[in-house]
């Protein structure tokens, strides 16, 4: 029993130590710079990975690849105006837009959230991915909260990161 509680001790010892030394996770950073400022319409920009490089290189110089499945969140984090979502478009690493996800305007309600999915074996993307968002809504309105949550849950070593959009224009 006391051999049990030294290791439980010795356990949350080296997860106090660790969280203490990492930085915080971008959710956790805080509010953008000017994410208290109203705004009628905005477009925002977040990346997503359709896919990360890991390990050595090959013969030919080149990193295996990894490819993620991707939920972009959009987050109306106004209590009280809703949002409507112009376009949600999906672009590769050279800039070229792909699709667009919101084809039609997507209504979302105060403090509500609307999603896009891109899939794990959608790696048109490639590693310089990116989603821009264009919002309006009838009333000057908080800016609403993007992210992009990045998985790879196969095999015994799962990755997961979160990014966080930004503001293209005021």
């Amino acid at each position: 029993m006391a051999r049990a509680v030294r290791r439980c001790a010795a356990a949350a010892l080296v997860a106090a130590t660790l969280a203490a030394a990492s930085p915080p996770a971008l959710s956790q950073a805080g509010p953008p710079a000017g994410a208290d400022a109203r705004a009628r319409a905005q477009q925002v920009y977040v990346s997503v990975y359709s896919h990360v490089y890991a390990g050595d290189t090959d013969a030919r110089g080149r990193a295996r690849a990894i490819a993620l499945s991707t939920l972009v969140s959009v987050r109306n984090v106004d209590a009280s105006v809703p949002l409507r979502i112009r376009s949600a478009r999906y672009h590769d690493t050279e800039g070229r837009m792909l699709r667009d996800y919101a084809t039609s305007p997507v209504l979302v309600p105060p403090l509500a959230t609307r999603e896009f999915f891109v899939a794990q074996s959608d790696v048109a993307g490639g590693s310089g991915a990116s989603l821009v968002i264009a919002w309006e809504a009838d009333a000057p309105a908080l800016p609403p909260l993007v992210e992009a949550v990045h998985l790879e849950v196969r095999g015994s070593r799962p990755i997961s990161f979160v990014t966080v959009g930004r503001p293209l224009d005021r």
